[in-house]
């Protein structure tokens, strides 16, 4: 109808929760919870809404279904606990609650959901096994899921050595899909950032995984987009001697070459 839905976030600046400087908590110290607000086509709101109660939720991605209602997708954060979850809400066309999941296993992290061409939608996170490593390694997550949130399946996979995890991915025309990340060696931002880019197929199996080295000390990737000519378009910011800037990127297919 030519309006727009605003996925984000509302936080009680009261509630103090958080460290703000923990990762993934984007400067938050009070309780964030889901905020939804639907305007129309020249911006007037029409309603908000507001999820999340005692939990601290960040959002990360919201699209429209076929239906006329809304998925958002976001991470439940336990800090100073462990075990962070991803949790994914439906609501109507209104606003209002149809289901809501959540995935609990290890410690994981959400960051973007896409409707995919066969009806389904696909969640890209991170995963951190809870074996009381002392610097646990965060993964690749994958999890499809059928237009009533239940999991058709997941998958995990990375490098043992690093930290590697997707913060957008899309479909490709071959019903598999590409995502882009970080490749760091721990959340510190002291070692050099590259990218880890990765295919999977439409089941979810790994195709290839590649590294991309940038000149950066920390990326933070917002977005994949195919080209017309079968490259990939990747959006982002890196920081160099404090300062962060745009990053854009042409990837070839197979990705032997950036620039």
């Amino acid at each position: 109808d030519g309006g727009f839905m605003l996925y984000g976030n509302i936080v009680d600046p009261n509630d103090i929760i958080a460290d703000p400087g923990a990762a993934g908590y984007g400067g938050f110290a009070g309780r964030s919870n889901i905020l939804l607000t639907r305007t129309d086509a020249e911006g007037n709101e029409l309603w908000s809404r507001q999820f999340g109660d005692q939990n601290n939720i960040i959002t990360s991605a919201g699209i429209e279904t076929s239906d006329g209602g809304f998925l958002i997708l976001a991470s439940i954060l336990r800090f100073p606990d462990p075990g962070d979850d991803v949790y994914l809400l439906k609501v109507d066309k209104d606003g209002n609650r149809v289901w809501d999941h959540t995935w609990e296993e290890g410690s994981l992290g959400a960051y973007d959901l896409i409707g995919t061409s066969d009806g389904n939608y696909l969640i890209a996170g991170s995963y951190i096994p809870m074996d009381g490593a002392e610097q646990p390694k965060a993964d690749f997550l994958f999890i499809k899921v059928d237009p009533e949130g239940n999991e058709i399946w997941s998958n995990i996979f990375g490098d043992p050595d690093m930290m590697d995890y997707p913060q957008a991915v899309i479909e490709m025309p071959d019903g598999g899909y590409i995502a882009v990340g970080d490749w760091v060696k721990d959340w510190s931002g002291r070692y050099p950032s590259a990218i880890s880019i990765a295919k999977i197929d439409s089941g979810g199996q790994l195709l290839w995984e590649d590294v991309l080295e940038i000149d950066s000390d920390h990326t933070m990737l917002r977005a994949i987009i195919q080209h017309t000519d079968g490259s990939c378009i990747i959006l982002g910011s890196k920081m160099k001697m404090g300062q962060f800037e745009i990053l854009l990127m042409k990837a070839n297919p197979g990705f032997s070459g950036a620039y």
